[in-house]
């Protein structure tokens, strides 16, 4: 799952499946590109939007959060994080994909699930793709419609059957 800043969070949890949650690409262009080396996808150059390069991401990792109230951090390179050995640890099983369907399904978010299908199915790697639709209300009124949320199924659909 995604969140809104520019750091990668992750917790072991005590049977050694990992919970790690990239920055939303979505909320911050600028986190697309820590997003995509995080996810072992290629990076983009983006004049219009900024998006910069990144050669290194912070990793917050919550495992002993329980027992210390702290967390510990680290700066990792992409050369470390996308390693062999290392993907052979993190790769992803199950990405679940936050998407908040008022926002609507553009251009770029268009591109960015392309682009991640397309890297895991070349590289003989499918993990599962879960959509989950971060819904906001406002003053107990949704601020999607179902239009909005019609419209995101039809492009994602459009996009699987392209």
């Amino acid at each position: 799952m995604a969140h809104s800043s520019s750091t990668e969070q992750e917790k072991t949890a005590p049977k050694n499946p990992t919970k790690s949650t990239p920055p939303g690409s979505g909320s911050n262009e600028k986190f697309e590109n820590i997003n995509r080396a995080i996810l072992f996808m290629p990076q983009i150059e983006d004049i219009e939007f900024d998006i910069p390069f990144v050669n290194e991401f912070e990793i917050l990792d919550y495992s002993d959060y329980p027992k210390t109230q702290q967390f510990k951090k680290k700066l990792v390179t992409v050369q470390e994080w996308q390693s062999f050995t290392n993907q052979q640890q993190v790769a992803p099983d199950i990405i679940l994909y936050l998407i908040a369907p008022q926002m609507q399904f553009i251009r770029l978010d268009t591109q960015y699930l392309k682009g991640l299908i397309k890297y895991y199915a070349k590289n003989n790697s499918q993990p599962q793709i879960i959509f989950v639709f971060n819904t906001f209300y406002k003053q107990n009124n949704p601020l999607f419609t179902q239009e909005n949320i019609e419209d995101v199924c039809q492009k994602i659909t459009e996009i699987y059957q392209s």
